[in-house]
């Protein structure tokens, strides 16, 4: 029964996560229009209300449904500066060598160097963004809700990746191996919050 019930949640949480996301979204693009944003600027705006969406069912269901505050998503940062320090050292040597692996191979190829500090900043915002929702989601609510239920361990991190993975279904270019590729990362990312 307990399984049943979290399977609720979820598919609630979902559908109320893409239905707030959905309202705000359609709110961004008239805005977006009016005011003619364009470029990594109007993929900011709509990241933003997809984060929105992503947080306001998370707390709407917990508030209203569990009865726990919002910090149950795992958001506090307390005592984790060390972690944020190797986590961003470990992905920073992960992109390094394999960027420098690729480029061995010939595989990557630098034609030209053009930076703007602003495109820079507004990527590293959109990243953010996306990282942030995605974690809400599918590592705070799913995950966290399915480990709480009493699901295994690993099924509870099979299952939350595999709908992460699932979620990029519209993606483009989307195939069975960007499939596989994002369910590993799903499975990698929720061991940590697991950890």
């Amino acid at each position: 029964v307990i399984y049943l019930v979290v399977a609720a949640k979820v598919i609630v949480y979902m559908l109320l996560m893409l239905g707030f996301a959905g309202v705000l979204g359609a709110v961004c693009i008239k805005a977006v229009s009016f005011f003619k944003i364009d470029g990594i600027l109007k993929e900011v705006v709509m990241q933003s209300s997809f984060l929105a969406g992503t947080f306001l069912a998370a707390w709407v269901l917990l508030k209203n449904w569990d009865h726990l505050p919002i910090t149950d998503l795992g958001l506090s940062l307390k005592g984790r500066a060390k972690d944020i320090f190797w986590g961003t050292f470990v992905a920073l040597a992960i992109y390094t060598v394999g960027f420098g692996i690729l480029y061995g191979l010939g595989e990557v190829e630098i034609t030209a160097v053009h930076f703007s500090a602003y495109d820079f900043l507004l990527s590293w915002i959109l990243m953010l963004l996306v990282a942030l929702a995605e974690e809400i989601a599918f590592r705070g609510f799913v995950l966290g809700h399915l480990l709480t239920a009493g699901v295994n361990r690993f099924v509870a991190l099979f299952l939350s990746s595999a709908l992460f993975s699932l979620m990029h279904i519209f993606n483009p270019s989307f195939s069975l191996i960007a499939f596989l590729n994002i369910l590993l990362a799903g499975i990698l990312i929720g061991s940590t919050y697991i950890y």
